[in-house]
């Protein structure tokens, strides 16, 4: 395994620092408090598709709040399978306004 460190100047000394003792943050895109991301290293491990450029953490308290979003998303994702094709069609209707194509870029 590689030895893997940052060099930072400190009045003019340059000290080498693993990159594993550096303490990660993030700001939180709901409400902006910044967090302080103790597990940085087992997230990227752990999750072969974490994209630390892409991938939004929120603080706990606005994780609690749109927890509840999440499960009514995951609900609705259950009953489109189900779903009749003339009520498919009314909640596309309802939500192809809000696609933006430029997004998927």
């Amino acid at each position: 395994m590689y030895d893997t460190y940052v060099k930072i100047k400190d009045n003019g000394k340059e000290i080498k620092r693993k990159v594993i003792d550096l303490p990660f943050y993030c700001t939180c895109p709901c409400c902006g408090k910044e967090i302080e991301l103790p597990e940085y290293f087992e997230l990227i491990t752990q999750n072969e598709d974490f994209d630390p450029f892409e991938m939004n953490l929120y603080c706990d308290k606005c994780n609690d709040k749109t927890k509840s979003l999440r499960q009514s998303i995951k609900n609705l994702i259950d009953v489109v399978d189900i779903m009749p094709v003339d009520k498919l069609k009314e909640v596309y209707g309802l939500m192809a306004r809000y696609y933006m194509p430029e997004d998927d870029e």
